[in-house]
């Protein structure tokens, strides 16, 4: 987290090295299928290892693939921040989110998609018309660091609108 003196803006920052080693782990894993897929093209395997390589090629693709794509693209992301927020607003990319419009934050437990594809750990803006905005930590934060943004967003919000009823929930 780092806060800009004049702007009084606060960020959530991710390394850019994790984004890169981890996407380098992914596409060595891609390459490794995609070699699998060249031994049954090539003729270098078995019926049965035929079987075995394509099965194991075409799930590796499938669940690393997408994950390669996505830390791929936060490498290259400029500056390298997940969130962002001032005295006013909490800014999502493109979208401002005033204090007042958020109801809690909380922090979504880890699940998998329709598609059984591994989802990020998520922060969870619960805003107070009944919608949410979901903000992707993308696996580049560390659980103290995940763990350590949450509870500042949680006490900036307190911070910003004290109410009665509870903005925080157990992580």
């Amino acid at each position: 987290m780092e806060s800009t003196p004049t702007s009084n803006i606060q960020h959530i920052r991710y390394r850019r090295f994790t984004a890169l080693w981890k996407g380098t782990l992914c596409l060595l894993f891609i390459i490794l299928c995609i070699l699998l897929l060249w031994f049954i093209y090539d003729g270098l395997s078995s019926k049965l290892e035929t079987l075995y390589y394509s099965v194991a090629a075409v799930l590796g693709i499938w669940f690393i693939g997408p994950l390669c794509l996505m830390f791929g693209a936060r490498f290259i992301k400029q500056p390298p921040v997940l969130l962002s927020w001032n005295d006013e607003a909490i800014l999502c990319g493109k979208r401002h989110i005033r204090w007042d419009q958020i109801r809690k934050i909380e922090l979504s437990s880890y699940h998998f998609s329709k598609w059984i594809l591994s989802s990020s750990p998520m922060i969870v803006l619960f805003l107070n018309d009944g919608t949410r905005h979901h903000v992707a930590t993308d696996h580049l934060l560390s659980k103290k660091d995940r763990d350590q943004a949450i509870n500042l967003l949680q006490q900036t919000l307190r911070d910003k609108h004290p109410r009665e009823d509870e903005y925080t929930s157990s992580l």
